[in-house]
């Protein structure tokens, strides 16, 4: 499922590509530079739909703990472990949103 939504963002991002982009491609050594920077356009698209999804899910998991705080009981016997999965969703959106681009992408070709 990942590599069909990497393969479709790639995909929409070459398919933007303009006559001159594709004259340029035809230079030797520059389509394959040319290719990395699509490539990195299309890790970060991949990096924003993953961070929102899971900010999406840190939402709903308030949600439940805001439907539990009716209840005293319920609400403390599942505190820890919700505040424990919260402070890990916003770890991994950081970790996610905020890592370097170097020269290889998140899911660069190998």
């Amino acid at each position: 499922m990942m590599k069909d939504q990497i393969s479709d963002l790639y995909d929409k991002i070459t398919g933007e590509s303009r006559g001159l982009e594709n004259l340029l491609g035809k230079i030797p050594g520059l389509s394959g530079y040319m290719e990395k920077g699509k490539r990195r356009e299309a890790d970060q698209l991949l990096r924003e739909t993953i961070a929102a999804r899971l900010e999406g899910s840190r939402l709903q998991l308030g949600a439940v703990s805001e439907e539990l705080s009716s209840d005293i009981i319920k609400a403390m016997d599942h505190a820890e472990a919700l505040g424990r999965a919260d402070n890990r969703l916003m770890g991994l959106i950081g970790k996610i949103k905020d890592a370097p681009q170097g020269y290889a992408g998140f899911f660069d070709a190998v």
